[in-house]
């Protein structure tokens, strides 16, 4: 991988972790009950808007790293959504039971197809 690689999948990883830590502050602000006080998914409006924001927000990480990355964008979409998912692993490996089972389960299953459309966006723009 070229420097431009890096730096591109550096700005798609900081994108989504900034945007997504920004989305659950103001969530826990606005909607307190939602959440309990260790953190944990406790309303369906909760889990559902944190797996909508999430996947719109990996699909726009995506994106910019494709758009950044010149070359191949999918595969810079794609290599980012593999960084985005051991993280997330890692994550959930030591707070699985902190929300519901399902919820766990779909966040890790959104991560690679968000990666996708955002590689696959940027590859129409450019004829690839």
């Amino acid at each position: 991988m070229t420097r431009k690689s890096i730096w591109a999948l550096i700005a798609g990883f900081l994108l989504v972790m900034v945007l997504s830590i920004g989305a659950d502050i103001l969530l826990r602000a606005f909607f307190p009950k939602a959440f309990s006080p260790s953190g944990a998914v406790q309303s369906w409006f909760a889990a559902i808007a944190t797996l909508s924001y999430a996947a719109v927000f990996g699909a726009l990480s995506s994106y910019l790293t494709a758009r950044l990355a010149g070359g191949r964008p999918l595969m810079h979409a794609m290599v980012l959504g593999g960084v985005v998912l051991l993280v997330v692993v890692a994550e959930l490996a030591g707070s699985w039971h902190s929300a519901p089972a399902w919820f766990n389960l779909c966040f890790l299953a959104i991560i690679l197809p968000s990666a996708y459309l955002g590689g696959f966006v940027r590859a129409r723009q450019v004829g690839v």
